[in-house]
């Protein structure tokens, strides 16, 4: 087929989130692309933490609140050998002190591609 609705294939898109205040719209659409994903190979639909990216991702040219890049975001996620959930590191729409280690990691990214056309 030329598209696909996956809303309307199952359970493999997450609830709309709200980022309140922060501008870290980048987080969201990182963690819920990898939370989709995930959802249409394993069928298993987690909630990634968008404040682990938010408080963590600093050193791939991400700026917590003040914006950042998916590409950047999965790259983080790639080296850090992880994401955590949403419930083991809530979201709090604000910049934290990075704290989580991967051995909490529920989600994975084996690989980052960046295409530009």
């Amino acid at each position: 087929p030329d598209s696909i609705d996956w809303r309307k294939k199952g359970n493999f898109v997450t609830p709309v989130k709200n980022q309140g205040a922060c501008g870290s719209c980048w987080t969201f659409s990182t963690t819920g692309c990898l939370e989709s994903a995930i959802a249409i190979a394993t069928g298993k639909l987690l909630s990634l933490a968008e404040q682990q990216l938010v408080d963590c991702a600093q050193a791939f040219n991400n700026h917590g609140c003040s914006g950042g890049l998916p590409s950047q975001a999965f790259e983080y996620i790639l080296y850090n050998k992880g994401l955590m959930g949403e419930d083991s590191y809530p979201y709090r729409a604000k910049v934290l002190q990075h704290s989580p280690g991967p051995q909490k990691a529920i989600a994975f990214v084996k690989d980052v591609i960046n295409i530009t056309q």
